[in-house]
């Protein structure tokens, strides 16, 4: 008996410091994101201000706006709906769009360059 309240002391003590370490790494990935990485809100943003993100030109930016007119953006993936965006677009535009808050981005965003393995 006295075995098994030293295991599951154990256990208790194994599960804390696995939720510990699960928290602080969600705290470090969200403060390293908001720092690192421009933004752009695609329910307030100008044409221009989403022209900054990859992939999105004029016309692209236009029918942002038009779209959310109607109804603004819920999830990342309500730009599915907006015509000229599929699936590899929104893969690239992904990483720096916002819902709410401002937009941060200031320059055209870049996507960092990949190797291509021969």
């Amino acid at each position: 008996m006295k075995n098994s309240g030293n295991n599951r002391k154990a256990v208790e003590l194994l599960m804390g410091i696995a939720l510990t370490f699960m928290v602080c790494l969600l705290i470090t990935e969200d403060v390293q994101g908001k720092e690192q990485r421009p933004r752009v809100n695609v329910n307030t943003a100008t044409v221009a201000q989403l022209e900054l993100l990859p992939g999105v030109g004029p016309k692209l930016a236009l029918a942002i706006v038009t779209h959310r007119q109607a109804a603004p953006f819920k999830r990342a993936n309500d730009l599915l709906k907006v015509k000229g965006i599929g699936p590899k677009t929104l893969a690239k535009v992904r990483p720096y769009v916002a819902l709410s808050g401002p937009t941060t981005a200031k320059t055209t965003i870049r996507l960092p360059k990949t190797t291509a393995k021969r």
